[in-house]
């Protein structure tokens, strides 16, 4: 069995920390439109059992560093719409704060009730001037 990590409300604690971030320009402050990539942070500023939640163009997409792999979910509950982060973290999967539902960081997997729909996941990357950046492709 994996250690627990518990967020405990909205400032996590243990092994697990996060913050949230607004992201509409790269890291120089200049907006880039032609990219469809969006910078999270740096990769050594997002140590493992470290998260960081941030908005890309209205939607809330929590990044998880995992033993040093990096994963991205939308920050909702499949159940009712709650914010995940903010729940246990045990392994590689997160457990809803208001209902108990479980997710699979990795795969988006619904794992047990009350939810049953997978919340999204999206593609994460780390580029190669050293930033952990995502993407959105549901509007491609």
């Amino acid at each position: 069995m994996g250690k627990r990590r518990t967020y405990g409300g909205r400032r996590p604690v243990d092994l697990w920390r996060g913050q949230r971030e607004h992201a509409t320009t790269t890291p120089t402050g200049e907006s880039d439109p032609m990219s469809d990539w969006t910078d999270v942070a740096k990769k050594d500023e997002l140590l493992p059992g470290e998260y960081r939640v941030i908005d890309v163009d209205d939607v809330d997409i929590v990044v998880f560093n995992i033993e040093g792999e990096f994963y991205a979910l939308e920050d909702v509950c499949t159940h009712d719409g709650a914010e995940l982060s903010g729940g246990e973290v045990e392994d590689d999967c997160i457990v809803c704060p208001r209902h108990g539902a479980k997710f699979c960081i990795k795969t988006g997997e619904a794992l047990t009730p009350p939810a049953y729909e997978p919340t999204e996941t999206f593609p994460v990357r780390v580029n190669d001037e050293g930033w952990i950046q995502v993407r959105d492709p549901r509007w491609d």
